[in-house]
């Protein structure tokens, strides 16, 4: 009892306790629940402190990425406004689920889950809806981040195209330009040659 009562207060579920003014009474005929964990006695704790803990409530997001670079997912959700701490999250769920003894069966642990938020005066519905709006912004996040990226690998791939065939038009280029040097010179050679052997044939008789 004392290990769940301690995770409890870690996670400021309910305020800290003296421990020794719980009855250490830890008996279950039907062996659900063991290894030090005693929902009765949470509730009955719980209670007894009172807790009040507010509802998970949306806050409104003001969104601006910039996609050249990725981001962690902590930094996605603080983009979104949505707070990175577990308290009060759907991971508070994961936590209670962790807390539990490793070999008690999916349903007891359900059950277990849900007496303990039960004792702590949490809403398994607010939690569940910060999961959903966890994967909602996800899911909105990596469509965008999706979108503008391929948008951007398009538009460098246009410009390769682009760029290629500006490239091959150029090699044409250079390669018609090659052959017009080459053909005047054959041009201009052709006459100098002529020009010169007359030039030449007449000095010989001065």
């Amino acid at each position: 009892m004392a290990k769940i009562m301690s995770f409890l207060e870690k996670l400021n579920v309910i305020e800290k306790v003296n421990t020794n003014e719980i009855k250490n009474e830890i008996k279950n005929d039907e062996a659900m629940i063991q290894n030090d964990v005693n929902i009765e006695e949470i509730k009955e704790v719980a209670i007894e402190e009172n807790v009040e803990l507010k509802p998970y409530k949306e806050k409104p997001a003001e969104i601006s990425f910039d996609y050249n670079s990725n981001l962690e997912v902590d930094e996605i959700y603080e983009k979104y406004n949505i707070d990175n701490n577990s308290m009060n999250s759907i991971f508070m769920l994961e936590n209670f689920i962790n807390a539990l003894p490793q070999n008690l069966p999916n349903d007891v642990k359900r059950n277990s889950v849900l007496n303990i938020l039960s004792a702590s005066k949490l809403e398994l519905y607010n939690l569940i809806e910060n999961g959903n709006h966890r994967v909602k912004v996800l899911n909105e996040f990596y469509e965008s981040y999706n979108r503008t990226t391929l948008d951007s690998i398009n538009q460098y791939k246009e410009e390769i195209k682009r760029l290629k065939e500006t490239i091959s038009s150029y090699e044409q280029q250079i390669k018609i330009k090659e052959r017009m040097l080459e053909e005047q010179g054959y041009k201009v050679d052709y006459e100098l040659q002529k020009i010169c052997n007359i030039i030449n044939f007449f000095e010989g008789h001065k």
